[in-house]
C-alpha cells in the first residue's frame, strides 16, 4: 500500500511538474508588445512630497503611481488577453519641456542650445528614471523602439507642454522681463506670450507645444509606428493664485482639440481633456474642491515647505502646494486616457 502511494503521488508530482514547464513555455513564447509614455512629471508620476521624502536616492520605485503605470496595467490586461506580454515603457521626465523631449536631431525637429537638452533632472540632477535612456532624448529613445520593431508598439501617449507654460509664467512674474517688453501687467505679459504675439516662443507657447507635439508624432510616424496616439490635455492647478488663468489653459485646450480634428497632427490621435473635471466653471466653491481633490495644492505639508520657502527669499507666501496630481488625480487621468483610446 505504501508503494502505491508514492507512485501516485511521484506521478502527480510529475504530471504538475510538465504542467508548470507547459504553462512557462506558453508564457516565455507570448508576443512582447509596447505600450510608450512620453512625458513629463505626470508621465513619471512625480509629487513634491514624495520626492522629499525620497531624496536624494529618488527611485523610480517610489513614483509608480503616475498615469503612465496606471494605464499600462490596464492596458496590460488587454494585451493578456490577446496572447500578447505588454511592456509599459515610461520615459517620463520630471521638468521636461517640449524642446527637451525632442533634442537636438534636426531630423525629429530639433536644434542646437540648452532649449533643447534633454531631462535635466536625470542629465544634471543624476536622478535616476523609470527607463534608463543615457543622454538621449525621450523622443530619440522612442524612436529606437518603435523602429527595431514597428508592429510590437500598440499605444503611445504624450503629455508634454505644462513646463513651457511654466517658464512664461516665471518670465512674466519678473518686473525686469515686463519692462524689457513693454507689458502693462503679469496677466498681460503671459497671455500675449501664449498667443501669436509671443516673444519667447516664436508664434506664442501655444503654437509652440502643439507644433512640437506635432514633430513628436510624425517621427514616431516615420519610425514605422501605426498605432492610435493619445494626448493628456492640461489642467488648471493656478486657479486662485494667477487670475483669469482658467480661459488660458482652456483655450490651449481648444486650440489641441482643433488641430487633431482638422488633422495637423495626422491620423490615429485623440485627445484627453481633464479640465472640465477639475476646473468646473461657475462655481468657485466647486472648483476649489476639485483641485483639492485630484492636485496636491492644499497639501498641508507641501504648503508649510514652500511658504518657508518663499518667506526666506524675502516674497509674501501664496499658500501655495503641488501643482502635481494626488493619487485619485492620477487614477483620473489614467481613466481618462483609456476611455480616450475608446476602451
Amino acid at each position: 500500500m505504501g508503494l502505491k502511494v508514492r507512485l501516485i503521488g511521484c506521478c502527480t508530482a510529475a504530471i504538475l511538474l510538465v504542467t508548470a514547464l507547459l504553462a512557462s513555455s506558453a508564457s516565455a513564447s507570448k508576443p512582447e508588445t509596447n505600450y510608450i509614455g512620453l512625458g513629463d512629471s505626470l508621465a513619471f508620476g512625480y509629487t513634491q512630497q514624495k520626492f522629499e521624502e525620497n531624496y536624494p536616492t529618488e527611485s523610480p520605485t517610489a513614483f509608480e503611481e503616475g498615469y503612465v503605470t496606471l494605464l499600462g496595467k490596464k492596458l496590460h490586461k488587454l494585451e493578456k488577453e490577446a496572447g500578447n506580454n505588454l511592456n509599459t515603457i515610461d520615459l517620463g521626465c520630471p521638468g521636461e519641456v517640449s524642446d527637451g523631449l525632442i533634442g537636438h536631431n534636426e531630423a525629429f525637429g530639433g536644434g542646437p542650445g540648452a532649449e533643447f537638452d534633454p531631462c535635466a533632472y536625470h542629465n544634471v540632477d543624476g536622478f535616476p528614471l523609470h527607463y534608463e535612456h543615457g543622454s538621449s532624448s525621450q523622443l530619440e529613445a522612442a524612436f529606437g523602439i518603435v523602429s527595431a520593431a514597428p508592429s510590437a508598439t500598440k499605444v503611445v501617449t504624450i503629455n508634454i507642454g505644462s513646463n513651457d507654460e511654466l517658464k512664461v509664467v516665471h518670465l512674466c512674474e519678473e518686473p525686469k522681463y515686463i519692462k524689457e517688453q513693454g507689458y502693462g501687467s503679469t496677466f498681460e505679459c503671459i497671455a500675449l506670450e501664449a498667443g501669436e504675439k509671443g516673444r519667447y516662443y516664436s508664434g506664442g507657447a501655444f503654437f509652440h507645444i502643439i507644433s512640437n507635439t506635432g514633430a513628436v508624432i510624425a517621427a514616431l510616424r516615420h519610425a514605422g509606428y501605426t498605432g492610435p496616439v493619445a494626448i493628456l490635455g492640461f489642467y488648471n492647478p493656478y486657479t486662485f493664485i494667477l487670475e483669469d488663468s482658467d480661459l488660458l489653459q482652456q483655450i490651449l485646450n481648444e486650440h489641441f482639440e482643433e488641430a487633431i480634428a482638422e488633422g495637423e497632427l495626422g491620423s490615429g490621435v485623440v485627445y484627453a481633456n481633464p479640465f472640465s473635471t477639475i476646473n468646473p466653471q461657475g462655481n468657485e466653491a466647486k472648483e476649489h474642491r476639485t483641485i483639492c481633490k485630484y492636485t496636491e495644492m492644499c497639501n498641508a505639508h507641501d504648503i508649510e515647505v514652500n511658504n518657508k520657502a518663499e518667506e526666506a527669499k524675502g516674497e509674501t507666501p501664496r499658500n501655495e502646494g503641488d501643482i502635481h496630481p494626488t493619487e485619485q488625480g492620477y487614477k483620473f487621468l489614467a481613466k481618462l486616457l483609456y476611455e480616450a483610446l475608446g476602451h
